[in-house]
C-alpha cells in the first residue's frame, strides 16, 4: 500500500519491549511531501486458540519512508585550465581564418573574372567600331529625279555570307 502525504509529513516511531511496555517514542515533522510504504507481515498462528494480545505481538510492521522519488545526479564539471582555453580559442580562430581566407580568395577570383570579362567586351566593341569605319561603302546616287536625290549607304555584302530572308 502506497500513501502520498501532500501536507506536513509526521514520522512517528515507538519501541516496545518484550513484555509489551512502551520504551521509546519520537516524532519528526517535515514540510516536504513523503511517500510511505507499509508492509505488514503476519506469522501463521492459530487465531482461535491464542489470545488477541499474543496474536498482536506476532505482527510485524515495517515502514519505509522516502522523501522523494526523484534521483538527483550531481556532476562536477571542472573549469577549463589555461592551456585548454588557449587551445580552444586557437582552434576556433583557425577555423574562422581558414574559412575567411578561402572566402576572400573566392571573392577576389569572382571580381577579377568580372573585370576581365568587362574589358574583353569593351575591346571587342571598340574593334567592331574600328572595323566598321574601315569597310568599303558604296554610295548610290539617283540621278533621274533631282527632287528625290538622296544618298544612302549600302553595305558591300560578300557572296560568302548567308542572308536571313525570314
Amino acid at each position: 500500500m502506497v500513501k502520498k502525504l501532500l501536507s506536513r509529513a509526521v514520522r512517528r516511531s515507538a519501541s516496545y519491549g518484550s513484555n509489551g511496555h512502551l520504551i521509546e517514542r519520537s516524532e519528526v515533522e517535515k514540510n516536504a511531501p513523503r511517500y510511505l510504504y507499509n508492509i505488514y507481515l503476519f506469522l501463521k498462528a492459530n487465531w482461535e486458540a491464542k489470545l488477541y494480545a499474543i496474536s498482536k505481538c506476532q505482527t510485524i510492521n515495517v515502514e519505509i519512508v522516502f522523501d522523494e522519488f526523484e534521483i538527483r545526479n550531481i556532476t562536477y564539471n571542472p573549469k577549463f585550465e589555461s592551456l585548454e582555453v588557449f587551445s580552444a580559442i586557437g582552434g576556433y580562430m583557425g577555423i574562422y581564418l581558414g574559412a575567411s581566407i578561402v572566402t576572400f580568395y573566392d571573392l577576389v577570383e569572382i571580381a577579377v573574372a568580372a573585370v576581365l570579362k568587362y574589358t574583353k567586351k569593351r575591346r571587342k566593341a571598340n574593334k567592331k567600331r574600328e572595323n566598321r569605319k574601315k569597310r568599303a561603302w558604296m554610295y548610290d546616287v539617283i540621278a533621274e529625279n533631282k527632287s528625290s536625290r538622296r544618298h544612302r549607304k549600302r553595305k558591300n555584302q560578300s557572296s560568302r555570307r548567308i542572308r536571313n530572308i525570314y
